[in-house]
């Protein structure tokens, strides 16, 4: 018998085995996939020599992650030019960028920055923190920009920029949530752009499982938990939560983020865009919220994706059907069709792209079992993006999880034999 199991091998099932593994146990991870990473992996997903990044592509909360930092990992990050560009119809582009000085934002971005770089240890800290989060909630209190930071009002390219960095989300970009959502992804890419992983986003899993094996961590691949398995001290559930609760028998009430349509595309050549900052750009936005598109594209960050003088690309909306998304890039990059050399589509249901909606319903303690990471069911934790911190690669739902098992190791109680495989 190992001495915890992890139901799940993406990337927060990683981080908690490997958490495990480092404190002396034995752990096995069980993936129902035939390959582990979940929304992390990549792969030749419409014809060979490009590689297309299967969900997750760009990762600007990745690289700022403690959790990576604290274990270790490199992850082979690239970044383009510029890290995202918004053009619009009218001719305008707003621009976010590494470099202040090529950042639309306004003149007052500079002492903005000022301020997150005095607030972000504090947000840092929250993201790998259960609740209560004392400390960090202290370290708030204390720095008198954190809720200036809120209040502040943008207009023009600067408002295009948050507005769309507010709708990688699926809360309402104008709400005071919404632009704390805007603001964190402009921050960040800022500070640490939105790069892409040399080779493919399942370069992140590949580290992810080497550390783990290296550790003496099992990995099962093609293997579905219909119950709760036996552990010596732990099982961590870094699944969905309506996945947790068919498996225990248990009603679970969490409103699902909206279902998205994503295409993948190999291209005869980079895209056409009439703005100049797109063409230098690995991100970006088209649209408003009635027609938001994301696109990502590679050429510019990672030459690696694709042959030489070709393009890979993807794109996804949470309102726009699979016609509808092309109709916008080629408005914005006429000529996009004619250099289309394959496509690939994928309708993603309700609840799989975040694991639960980002908006104050499903927010802190709002989320399932009041945020924390203990389930109810002894030894049972969840470790997956429907716990607090929620969605996004930064590994902090299997580094909470794997530490609150570790805690509770000494009040170890036998898993419920009517919950036992």
């Amino acid at each position: 018998m190992h001495d915890a199991v992890v139901i799940g091998a993406g990337h927060n099932g990683l981080v908690a085995a490997n958490v495990l593994a480092d404190a002396g146990w034995s752990v096995l991870v069980v993936e129902a996939e035939d390959e582990p990473g979940g929304a992390v992996r990549s792969g030749e997903l419409i014809e060979p020599g490009f590689v297309n990044d299967r969900h997750s592509a760009f990762y600007p909360l990745a690289a700022a992650s403690p959790v990576f930092r604290a274990l270790g990992v490199h992850i082979p990050f690239k970044h383009g030019p510029l890290v995202l560009a918004h053009p619009s119809v009218d001719g305008t582009t707003a621009v976010l960028s590494r470099d202040l000085a090529d950042t639309t934002m306004g003149a007052s971005w500079r002492e903005v920055m000022e301020m997150w770089a005095r607030v972000e240890p504090a947000l840092l800290r929250a993201l790998v923190t259960p609740f209560p989060q004392v400390r960090a909630a202290l370290m708030l209190t204390l720095e008198p920009g954190a809720l200036k930071l809120l209040r502040l009002r943008h207009e023009g390219l600067a408002d295009r920029l948050l507005v769309g960095n507010a709708l990688h989300s699926d809360v309402p970009p104008r709400t005071v949530l919404g632009r704390g959502f805007g603001l964190l992804l402009t921050a960040l890419g800022q500070r640490y752009g939105f790069p892409c992983v040399e080779g493919g986003a399942g370069r992140i899993t590949e580290v992810l499982v080497e550390r783990a094996r290296a550790r003496g961590v099992e990995l099962r691949v093609g293997e579905r938990v219909e119950r709760i398995p036996t552990a010596r001290h732990a099982v961590l559930a870094a699944i969905d939560v309506w996945e947790l609760a068919r498996i225990t028998g248990r009603s679970v009430r969490v409103e699902r983020d909206p279902a998205t349509v994503k295409l993948d595309w190999t291209l005869d050549g980079p895209i056409p865009w009439t703005s100049e900052p797109a063409r230098r750009a690995p991100v970006v936005h088209l649209g408003s919220e009635r027609d938001f598109v994301l696109f990502g594209q590679y050429s510019m960050a990672d030459p690696t994706r694709s042959p030489a003088g070709k393009e890979t690309a993807w794109a996804y909306s949470h309102v726009l059907s699979a016609e509808e998304i092309e109709n916008q890039v080629e408005r914005h990059a006429p000529g996009f069709r004619a250099l289309v050399r394959g496509r690939r589509l994928e309708e993603l249901p309700p609840g799989r792209v975040n694991l639960g909606t980002a908006r104050w319903r499903n927010e802190l303690v709002l989320r399932p079992f009041h945020g924390r990471p203990a389930t109810g069911i002894p030894n049972v934790w969840l470790a997956s993006a429907s716990a607090h911190p929620g969605g996004a690669v930064h590994g902090a739902a299997g580094w909470i999880a794997a530490h609150a098992a570790l805690r509770a190791t000494r009040s170890y109680r036998p898993l419920p034999q009517a919950l036992a495989r």
